[in-house]
């Protein structure tokens, strides 16, 4: 990898870790729905992290029930996985 690919990586991930962390202080707020959750997954998805896409899914279904865009943006995250 060319130090490009190295430095827009590093600044894909640290969004992800920011978003992360704002999540953190909505979790435990009533305004956290199905649309909050939504908005990871596709951030995740934006920023290539299609694993960690369906990791937080499944934390999602502990405490929310997912609706069609989940189920679209979970469909996208699948398409975007190497076949191996």
């Amino acid at each position: 990898m060319n130090k490009v690919t190295n430095e827009n990586e590093t600044f894909d991930n640290n969004k992800s870790v920011l978003a992360e962390r704002i999540f953190q202080r909505i979790y435990q707020s009533p305004e956290c729905d199905v649309i909050v959750y939504n908005a990871m997954l596709k951030g995740y998805l934006q920023n290539h992290q299609a694993e960690r896409c369906f990791e937080f899914a499944d934390q999602m279904r502990s405490k929310i029930s997912p609706d069609y865009v989940t189920y679209i943006l979970l469909l996208n995250g699948k398409n975007s996985i190497p076949i191996k």
